[in-house]
């Protein structure tokens, strides 16, 4: 079978895939509104924002949104068995690893600001991803698989904040692990960043926001474990 032909092939299974799991998911998609709704506030924009998030979930507009993209960008592709193997001790089966997509030459946004950014499943970038940042990405897609679309603005948000990125280190792993704390209670960046840092100290590199060494692995496995639970957008 040539490269174009099993570029097809993608094309067509990601799309029935992403149509399937919007029919599968519509039940979960409209409990979500029901929670949403039960914390109405009017004087909250972030209430209003996340809203219009869960209504575009439930009309599908994610996979609309990445249908579209993952026809008009040819070369998007799905993980390799290899990112797979990297990804499964970490999310477990709590994770749709066929869903995921990877664009390495999406030309708005990562040439021009050296970033990457998660569009739902398909993660957008400029060239290969070392693992950890790999992984950094891929626990947006977990976010957005597990809790919806409310993740875009959450992630936002976080980006703006003054904590940002920085989920305080070892320290404050091991302060949070120790009072039962739940991995939701880092905002949605330094979730990625936990994460990605838990990966890098198992494999004897630096934590970005280190120190930290291997006596601190079992505080961050503590957090990582919550990633491997069922559920679905």
């Amino acid at each position: 079978m040539t490269t174009g032909a099993n570029q097809l092939s993608n094309k067509v299974r990601g799309t029935a895939l992403r149509f399937g799991q919007a029919v599968r998911w519509l039940p979960q998609r409209l409990l979500r509104l029901g929670k949403h709704l039960q914390h109405f506030c009017w004087s909250d924009p972030q209430w209003w924002v996340e809203s219009g998030y869960v209504v575009l979930d439930i009309l599908a507009v994610p996979e609309l949104y990445e249908t579209l993209a993952d026809w008009l960008k040819w070369r998007t592709r799905p993980l390799t068995p290899a990112e797979v193997t990297l990804l499964t001790p970490l999310f477990g089966t709590s994770l749709h690893y066929d869903r995921i997509r990877i664009d390495e030459r999406a030309y708005l946004g990562p040439p021009q600001w050296n970033i990457c950014y998660v569009s739902f499943s398909t993660i957008n970038a400029w060239g290969a991803m070392n693992p950890a940042l790999l992984i950094h990405e891929v626990v947006h897609v977990w976010q957005f698989q597990h809790l919806g679309s409310v993740y875009i603005p959450r992630a936002l948000r976080a980006q703006r904040s003054r904590a940002g990125y920085n989920y305080g280190g070892a320290i404050q792993v091991a302060n949070w692990a120790q009072r039962s704390a739940s991995l939701q209670d880092f905002n949605p960046e330094q979730q990625a960043d936990l994460v990605a840092d838990y990966w890098r100290i198992q494999h004897g590199l630096p934590a970005y926001w280190g120190p930290a060494g291997l006596a601190d692995l079992p505080f961050y496995a503590y957090f990582v474990a919550q990633l491997q639970t069922d559920g679905s957008a």
